[in-house]
This record gives C-alpha cells, sequence and structure tokens, in this order.
C-alpha cells in the first residue's frame, strides 16, 4: 500500500494537496512496519527510507525530491520482493 501511494506521489507532484495526502499515507504505513513482530525489514532500513522524507529532522513534503519518492519506492519493492510490479501497485 505504501508503493502505491508513493506512485501515486510521484504521480502528482506538482499538485501540494495531492502529493502531501499521498506521502503522508505511506509515510503511516512505512511506520506502520516496525510494529510487525514478523517484519521483514530491518530497523536500519526503515530508518534510512523514513528519512528520505525529511528535511532538518522533520517531515517535509512541501521540499521532497521525486527522486527521494522514487528511492523510498525503489527500496521497500526492494526489500519486500515486489520489483516487478513496483509501478504497478
Amino acid at each position: 500500500t505504501a508503493i502505491h501511494y508513493l506512485n501515486d506521489a510521484y504521480a502528482n507532484a506538482s499538485d501540494d494537496a495531492l502529493r502531501n495526502h499521498e506521502l503522508s499515507e505511506a509515510v503511516a504505513f512505512i511506520e506502520g512496519l516496525k510494529y510487525n513482530p514478523t517484519k521483514v525489514i530491518s530497523d536500519n532500513s526503515l530508518s534510512t527510507i523514513l528519512n528520505l522524507f525529511k528535511s532538518g529532522g522533520e517531515y517535509d513534503f512541501y521540499n521532497i525530491s521525486l527522486t527521494n519518492i522514487q528511492s523510498a519506492r525503489d527500496q521497500l519493492s526492494e526489500i519486500y520482493g515486489l520489483n516487478s510490479v513496483k509501478n504497478n501497485l
């Protein structure tokens, strides 16, 4: 679901309202991964991905780059074995 929202945020990058909504949803789903007792993703990888959305230690959806959105998506898809469908989610 996070990958889906990241794809939408990338596609709607020029619309602040849509992009910020989609990024906030993606971050919420990514943050939730740390509470899964059988999680696949490491805490270090989670921190690395979540830092892509931050500026000055705070989430900053207005100044995030398209490269960071893609990087978050690509890292998640690699960890969860979704590379073959990451553009379709």
